[in-house]
């Protein structure tokens, strides 16, 4: 479980809205010791939330917005232990 923000700006009136929502955040990786100070690591995040901006402005002038946000991240790399 994750908490994800999020902001719409109207540019032309600079009028904003936000929303906040209850989403999923998930890990998922391996770590190897190749000695006893470096590591090599590969990790993959997937992140998953549903916003609804159009609620949240008091005039309506960005228009609403309702949204999935998805973002997928893969991750490698090389880790030192002291």
């Amino acid at each position: 479980m994750g908490v994800f923000f999020a902001n719409l700006k109207d540019g032309a009136s600079g009028e904003s809205s936000s929303s906040t929502a209850v989403g999923l955040n998930t890990q998922l990786g391996l770590r190897y010791l190749v000695t006893k100070n470096v590591s090599l690591f590969g990790e993959w995040k997937s992140n998953r939330a549903r916003f609804n901006l159009s609620d949240s402005s008091p005039t309506q002038a960005t228009g609403g917005f309702k949204g999935d946000y998805s973002a997928n991240i893969f991750a490698f790399g090389v880790g030192y232990h002291f």
